[in-house]
């Protein structure tokens, strides 16, 4: 179908349809699509001028998803798993990557963890060092609820996760939040918009997309949702 008085087909004048990913968990995404990453999904969609199918989903899958292509976008915090199967469109926000130690455990660097239990989410990698230390007792968790009730138990003695994403977990626990004494910042981390390799888009879409997240990142709007949540 040709639009009125144009020899362009109807659909090459849409915006393209994007399918957007991002882990399953809040404060991130949850039920009827809402998190701090859904809503930045929405907002790039709204200032790029594109479409996006929101799928959040557990992070595995949407790692294998990315992969295969039958995912187009995903938000998540810089990693190299997800690097091996995208490309990296634009930095929307950061992320505090901190290490939470039990009561009475005193940790002051990762050496302080040598021969410790030490948990962190399933397929997540948000701290080369970390990743890359040999001598410290690595368990995987598949939510962060799960993590924090292993480290109440003494099931682990430490895990590894987003800061916000423990206190947000804490207080829908309805437990207390953690201390500043009793958690150690491993780094500050991008929260990126990745590409599939196998998702082809064109100059045009690519520079909305990159836009879109910058304004964000400007405006610092991750942050302002996060804090929202937590209030």
């Amino acid at each position: 179908m040709l639009s009125a008085g144009s020899g362009t087909p109807l659909w090459a004048q849409l915006p393209p349809r994007l399918r957007v990913t991002m882990v399953n968990l809040m404060p991130w995404s949850g039920t009827a699509n809402t998190g701090v990453l859904v809503e930045l999904a929405r907002d790039i969609a709204q200032r790029s001028g594109l479409i996006f199918d929101i799928m959040p989903l557990p992070y595995a899958r949407a790692l294998v998803m990315i992969e295969e292509g039958s995912i187009d976008l995903m938000l998540a915090v810089q990693s190299a798993r997800v690097e091996h199967s995208a490309t990296c469109v634009a930095s929307v926000s950061d992320a505090e990557i901190t290490l939470l130690a039990r009561p009475n455990l005193v940790v002051s660097t990762l050496a302080d963890l040598h021969g410790k239990r030490v948990g962190h989410l399933r397929h997540a990698d948000y701290d080369p060092d970390f990743a890359a230390a040999t001598d410290i007792l690595k368990y995987e968790f598949n939510s962060y609820a799960q993590g924090l009730r292993m480290l109440q138990i003494g099931r682990l003695d430490a895990l590894v996760a987003i800061r916000g994403a423990i206190q947000y977990t804490l207080r829908s626990m309805g437990l207390p939040p953690a201390n500043d004494s009793s958690m150690l910042t491993l780094r500050r981390a991008p929260v990126l918009l990745y590409q599939s390799r196998w998702c082809i888009t064109s100059a045009a879409t690519e520079r909305a997309l990159a836009q879109a997240c910058a304004s964000l990142r400007r405006e610092n709007r991750g942050h302002a949702l996060l804090q929202h949540l937590l209030d």
